[in-house]
């Protein structure tokens, strides 16, 4: 049973989170980092093995936030 595409909805609504975030930044140039980051999420739902680019670019994401998105 492949669990490809729960994982590919998952991914895409969390995008739709992400985007919605993104709305809410007061700061431009967080709110282009966060729609970005919603991109590379949409990209990763669409991805023809979306587990995989789970762990090969998902798990980047978070400290590519933490480096470039300063309060």
């Amino acid at each position: 049973m492949s669990r490809s595409p729960q994982l590919r909805r998952n991914l895409a609504e969390l995008a739709d989170d992400v985007r919605a975030q993104a709305r809410r930044a007061a700061d431009p140039q967080i709110r282009t980092l966060i729609e970005e980051t919603a991109d590379r999420i949409d990209a990763g739902s669409r991805a023809s093995r979306p587990a995989a680019w789970l762990d090969s670019t998902f798990t980047g994401l978070p400290p590519t936030l933490t480096r470039d998105c300063r309060a």
